[in-house]
């Protein structure tokens, strides 16, 4: 535990930078979920070195364990992977979006675009 800790810190900084990439974000909020590397790992059904490996080996996650870790730490998959928050209304209205027809979300965007206008 105490030799993850360090490697979190490290990927952090001393003086709590800014997350600058998706690696930061999820080691920030790994921290903040206390548990360890290990038991994460598990949790997402993975080996239990598959979150160390990211951070000590560069290893690249696949989307579906990387979306389970996210999933278990509470964090939004988006904001680990462009630092942006989103909210859960906005997290709605995009997922029902993408399920509607092309012509459908053309007509949406037509009309979100003109109401901005006035």
């Amino acid at each position: 535990m105490q030799k993850e800790t360090a490697t979190l810190q490290k990927r952090r900084g001393k003086a709590r930078m800014p997350e600058r990439t998706w690696r930061d974000r999820l080691a920030a909020a790994i921290t903040k979920d206390g548990r360890s590397m290990r038991a994460i790992s598990l949790a997402a059904g993975q080996n239990e070195s598959y979150v160390w490996e990211m951070f000590n080996k560069g290893k690249e996650p696949t989307i579906t364990p990387l979306v389970t870790i996210c999933s278990i730490l509470g964090v939004s998959t988006h904001y680990i992977l462009t630092g942006v928050e989103q909210s859960a209304l906005n997290e709605r209205f995009l997922k029902a979006f993408a399920e509607v027809p092309e012509a459908e979300q053309l007509a949406l965007l037509a009309l979100l675009e003109a109401r901005k206008k006035k």
